[in-house]
């Protein structure tokens, strides 16, 4: 199923976020052991020597700190730009004609395809051939099928991705839908934010990772220190905006998709009962079994959603087939909410 690609994206990055965390936790543990007397453990060489060699807990934890939101923003950073390339190489197969992509879509191409030609002794764009960007630039300007977009031209930024200049990117590519709006009112980030963080935004978030990563990057003073418990609240925040950026790129695929047919929306979700984790939908003209996947989205969701189970009219049922608007009672293995709308996948 294509449309699960950028799901794929968001987990590749959980492996980076685990060896930040356990780094974070590790050092806390040290720091633990290193503030006991040599009296209270093993009167050992090895402690000894580990004693002589530790900064204060200032000094180690400033060091600790651009390690970690360094390597955060990096990695925020690093997944806008390959959620970009992978939307920018999907949308030949979602617009086959050049000519009929979204006119900001060509002016990003054109105009940064100019861009590299103009600064293509820089370090940036070495690694790319001016020969195949021409060309690439070429079959566009003469509706040449099958066509390509040059990805490059699609993520050139000279800013840090705060809220702006993270909309602006993805207008560009064509994700259309106000980025910001989805991510801050995406079910996760709404939680951590409401019940963990409380004292600032999503946004606030952000900003403050961006200007923790530049005090790192530029400045021999670190100005401000964050806590270990910090630095993993940091951590949760750059994967649950990463997953939600995958679930928006995953929605708006669905909707091209929709459009050609390749997708259909076949009801709406009238009740949600968390518990069970079951509810009741409305559908038509479709046929459903128990193991079939399908997507459910609202206006800052997007999830694939495996059907554990299905009932009609009081009744379990592996497999329903029906016409005319239906109550149908499912159980899916996530936790849905009332209003989502259910998407399927055409034969």
């Amino acid at each position: 199923m294509r449309s699960t690609i950028f799901y794929n994206l968001s987990d590749s990055i959980k492996p980076n976020l685990d060896i930040i965390r356990q780094s974070i936790r590790l050092n806390e543990k040290l720091r633990n052991l290193a503030s006991r007397t040599v009296n209270e453990i093993d009167d050992s060489t090895l402690f000894k020597e580990l004693i002589e060699v530790i900064p204060t807990d200032r000094e180690w934890l400033g060091y600790e700190n651009c390690a970690a939101v360094t390597r955060l923003y990096a990695i925020y950073e690093s997944f806008v730009e390959a959620l970009i390339v992978k939307w920018i190489e999907e949308l030949p197969r979602l617009v086959p004609k050049y000519s009929d992509l979204d006119e900001k879509i060509k002016e990003t191409h054109i105009d940064n395809v100019g861009r590299i030609l103009r600064e293509r002794n820089k370090q940036r764009f070495n690694g790319l051939s001016l020969e195949s960007a021409i060309y690439k630039l070429y079959c566009g300007f003469t509706d040449t099928q099958p066509y390509e977009l040059l990805t490059d031209a699609f993520i050139i930024h000279d800013r840090n991705l705060r809220k702006e200049d993270l909309e602006d990117l993805l207008k560009n590519a064509g994700i259309d839908q106000s980025a910001w709006n989805w991510i801050k009112n995406n079910r996760n980030i709404k939680v951590f934010v409401q019940d963990v963080i409380q004292e600032t935004t999503a946004e606030g978030l952000l900003k403050g990772l961006i200007e923790y990563r530049n005090n790192a990057a530029h400045s021999l003073t670190i100005n401000v220190i964050l806590g270990s418990d910090e630095l993993l609240q940091l951590c949760n925040f750059v994967e649950m905006v990463c997953e939600a950026l995958s679930e928006l790129a995953t929605y708006q695929l669905l909707l091209k998709q929709e459009k050609q047919g390749q997708f259909v929306k076949i009801g709406k979700i009238s009740e949600w009962f968390k518990t069970p984790q079951a509810g009741v939908a409305k559908i038509s003209n479709i046929k459903l079994k128990v193991g079939d996947r399908l997507f459910l989205t609202n206006d800052a969701d997007c999830q694939v959603a495996e059907i554990i189970s299905l009932e009609i009219n009081n009744a379990s049922s592996k497999e329903i087939h029906v016409s005319l608007e239906t109550e149908v009672g499912i159980k899916f293995n996530i936790d849905a909410r009332k209003n989502w709308c259910i998407y399927y996948a055409n034969p």
